[in-house]
């Protein structure tokens, strides 16, 4: 049997795993897999092939097509040579036969061959056990957009109820944040409503929820009814992720590490003899409550905006691999976060215009003063083209950053999709002002019944486009996903290291996991040379922190690192 690796896992007599980078033969080994389940005579229908996106799906689909199309029109000889690559031996005049004959014989396969996502599966079970299930047998699957607008809607027609408690509670959550960040929690509080669920199931009322939350967060006794059991919303929520840390730092304190009296955790970097910036957890054992605290010099500071004149700080971890499968809201927030790290006033705008949003919704639902209502469209238009002007010169430096980058890494073309985008692509900013201003003008009877603002940055998405495919990031693989946003990130950071003296602080959290070998080597290489403070066109400097689990992929790193070991809460040198 041949030892090639790609053969042994196209072999259906195995059972295995697959894992390799973006563009290495994934998608080829599993196509050859099912080519060979069908030349094993094995019946099309009982062939399932579940994929993660409808990208893959497709691709999959036509993949398999193209190939036994082309076997319907080779001649036997050229046909013997693609099937003896295939299967590793010499085929008979039988299965040429058979070879011949699956294009057809996949065609008349009911339904298709099975190569669908995991999401499309489970729907098709729903629909062949819809009792079983506890769901109306007649269902049928809705679309995101829909689902999205049934959610406004539904907000809208209870808003419209006049509830004094509701409207009590929408006018709390409105000062704390804009129309579109509400849409955002809403979503999240539908996808999560199971846990909430358990939460109305175990609780008469909230109010008895919130007296026992309270009392526990009030108290440091272990004693408390919620730390024998975990809290009823999730493992994964707040709440136990701060019950965790407090238990953990009151035994870690005492024992390990000299703190502060009443501070959970600390850290700090030593930039000069003159500048020391420094953050961590303060603890109040009156009341209970923590607070984020932050120092430059000893002294404190509010916030960790200060910070920024000396350094910007850049992540990539798990949750951002699905970035280009999650909301636009997210994607907006990825952009800027590099935009804010060039330029720390990009904050305020976000800021401004987002006050402002919510501001002119509140007065259109009043009915307010035309004069007030105009004068708020003119901060938005103003903040809001300045907040679109300086993600699309984000996109010029991420584009314009890749002649930096190795070949291994895709090219890609960068950028903001929106009504205000197009806009700015093809006038003056002043011109786009006003144009702006006279939209919000025009919408506000629309903007007031529906409670959003239908127009402005903050409905622009970023895209990304695979160039040697030609294809939207959103339809590609995950593991193409994931190197188009490490090499997004380098671009930047190849730029910015060039152009702003700040240090840089880099921190990729299980990013490697996924890379093979050659992008691996490829990564290592250009964070080392990153480091090489002395080359001429560098500015700044970067200082680069990579996780993982397995010592092994870092391999190539020894001896150009410091490696760290984190075991049971405790960093050791490596």
């Amino acid at each position: 049997m041949s030892m090639n690796p790609q053969k042994q896992a196209a072999n259906p007599n195995s059972s295995c795993w697959v894992g390799a980078s973006a563009g290495t033969g994934k998608t080829k080994v599993l196509v050859d897999r099912i080519l060979n389940l069908l030349l094993s005579a094995v019946q099309p229908e009982s062939i399932l092939c579940l994929t993660f996106t409808k990208a893959a799906a497709v691709e999959m689909q036509n993949r398999l097509t193209s190939k036994l199309q082309e076997w319907a029109i080779l001649d036997d000889q050229d046909l013997a040579k693609v099937l003896e690559d295939l299967i590793d031996e010499k085929p008979t005049d039988a299965l040429l036969k058979m070879g011949k004959g699956l294009l057809f014989e996949v065609l008349d396969t009911p339904g298709g061959m099975k190569i669908q996502t995991i999401h499309s599966f489970c729907q098709s079970l729903l629909q062949r056990f819809p009792l079983e299930a506890g769901i109306d047998p007649s269902f049928t699957l809705m679309e995101e957009i829909e689902a999205n607008q049934l959610l406004s809607d539904a907000y809208i027609h209870v808003l419209e109820k006049n509830d004094p408690a509701i409207l009590e509670a929408f006018q709390k959550v409105a000062i704390r944040m804009s129309d579109y960040r509400f849409d955002d929690l809403l979503q999240s509080i539908q996808n999560q409503r199971g846990l909430f669920g358990k939460l109305l199931a175990r609780y008469e009322n909230l109010n008895e929820y919130q007296v026992e939350l309270e009392a526990f967060l009030s108290s440091p006794s272990s004693d408390s009814p919620l730390s024998s059991s975990p809290p009823p919303l999730s493992s994964s929520d707040l709440f136990r992720g701060s019950i965790d840390s407090r238990n953990k730092c009151e035994n870690d304190t005492a024992e390990k590490v000299k703190f502060e009296k009443g501070l959970l955790w600390a850290s700090s970097i030593i930039l000069s003899q003159d500048i020391q910036l420094s953050t961590g957890l303060e603890n109040n054992p009156l009341t209970g409550s923590e607070k984020r605290i932050h120092k430059i010099q000893h002294e404190s500071v509010k916030g960790q905006g200060p910070f920024t004149e000396w350094l910007t700080v850049f992540w990539l971890t798990p949750e951002t691999d699905r970035l280009f499968l999650e909301s636009p809201s997210d994607r907006r927030k990825f952009v800027d976060r590099f935009v804010y790290g060039e330029d720390p006033l990009h904050s305020e705008r976000l800021n401004r215009y987002d006050h402002a949003l919510r501001e002119r919704l509140m007065v259109l639902r009043q009915g307010g003063d035309p004069l007030w209502l105009s004068s708020l469209e003119e901060q938005i238009a103003s903040q809001g083209v300045a907040i679109a002007v300086a993600r699309q010169q984000l996109m010029k430096k991420l584009n314009q950053g890749q002649e930096y980058q190795h070949p291994l890494f895709p090219r890609f073309q960068s950028q903001m999709i929106g009504e205000i985008d197009s806009w700015i692509e093809n006038d003056y900013a002043v011109n786009v002002e006003a144009r702006f201003m006279e939209a919000l003008t025009k919408n506000r009877n629309t903007d007031r019944e529906s409670g959003t603002t239908k127009i402005g940055p903050h409905r622009s998405d970023w895209e990304m486009i695979h160039q040697t495919k030609n294809m939207t990031a959103s339809f590609c693989s995950t593991g193409e996903q994931k190197i188009l946003l490490i090499a997004a990130l380098f671009s930047f950071i190849q730029h910015k290291v060039r152009n702003d003296d700040r240090l840089t602080v880099l921190l990729l959290d299980d990013v490697i996991a996924h890379l093979d070998f050659h992008h691996r080597v490829v990564l290592f290489d250009q964070i080392c040379a990153l480091q090489n403070t002395h080359q001429e066109e560098f500015k700044g400097s970067v200082h680069t922190w990579l996780t993982g689990t397995d010592p092994l992929l870092f391999e190539t790193l020894m001896g150009q690192g410091q490696f760290f070991c984190v075991d049971n809460a405790t960093l050791t040198l490596g």
